[in-house]
């Protein structure tokens, strides 16, 4: 399953917590957009925010070229947009690394990134957001699935791994500061990350959204299954990872 988010009724997750609290760190989920034009195309997938201060990985269809945008808001706003676009009604994969105060990725199915440079501090982030950077704008019209974050900059290569369905968890777990597949069963959502990385759970309080068909994603590695529920498609599909170059 995972979360589909109406926009009209301002629907969001939440937290009053944050999984990190300096650089270098790493957001990245699936996503399932309905619109990719007019404002409110641009959507918010995952945020660490306070009302004036934030870093988020979203989307931003309301900008030439529909980019993914990786940002942050601290006194100044500096943003790093792919440079490829994504289309609606279809799974894709969203990812965001920031890598210090002057390096912050922005990718599209591991493609098509951009590294923006500006000097950025950390900030006086507290809240975690799921489809909303705060509580008064940009809110997802879609789904999002299989949300995490880590306490490091992953690299290219791992990137290239979720992008292919590879599970979050097989993805530096030593790292993951905090993991919600979004399955749409409980409320409030739970956050999954490994017990002997994260001291801290961060379960995200519901505030409308329900379940939907989830995410193209790795359900066992070690027998080389990658399971597929499109949202067109009544029953899976089942592939071999070897077949998408990842091992």
């Amino acid at each position: 399953m995972a979360r589909l988010f109406d926009d009209a009724s301002k629907e969001y997750l939440v937290y009053a917590g944050i999984p990190v609290t300096a650089y270098p760190f790493t957001m990245a989920c699936w996503f399932m957009s309905d619109i990719n034009a007019g404002a409110a195309s641009n959507q918010t997938l995952i945020a660490l925010s306070n009302t004036a201060v934030w870093h988020r990985l979203a989307i931003f269809g309301n900008v030439a070229g529909d980019p993914v945008r990786v940002q942050t808001n601290t006194s100044t706003t500096g943003n790093a947009d792919t440079s490829t676009g994504y289309s609606t009604n279809v799974w894709q994969h969203a990812a965001g690394v920031w890598a210090s105060t002057t390096s912050r990725t922005a990718y599209l199915n591991a493609g098509g990134a951009v590294t923006d440079t500006s000097s950025q501090i950390f900030g006086a982030v507290s809240d975690t957001y799921i489809s909303a950077v705060d509580l008064s704008v940009q809110w997802m019209s879609g789904r999002i699935a299989e949300a995490a974050i880590w306490n490091v900059a992953l690299n290219a290569t791992e990137i290239l791994a979720l992008s292919k369905g590879v599970h979050p968890l097989t993805v530096r777990p030593d790292a993951i500061a905090a993991y919600w597949p979004l399955f749409g069963l409980d409320s409030p959502e739970p956050d999954l990350s490994p017990a002997t990385v994260a001291a801290t759970r961060y379960p995200l309080t519901l505030h409308g959204s329900v379940y939907a068909n989830h995410a193209p994603v790795v359900f066992n590695r070690t027998r080389g299954i990658y399971l597929i529920e499109p949202s067109a498609v009544a029953a899976p599909t089942v592939r071999n990872l070897a077949a998408l170059g990842v091992g």
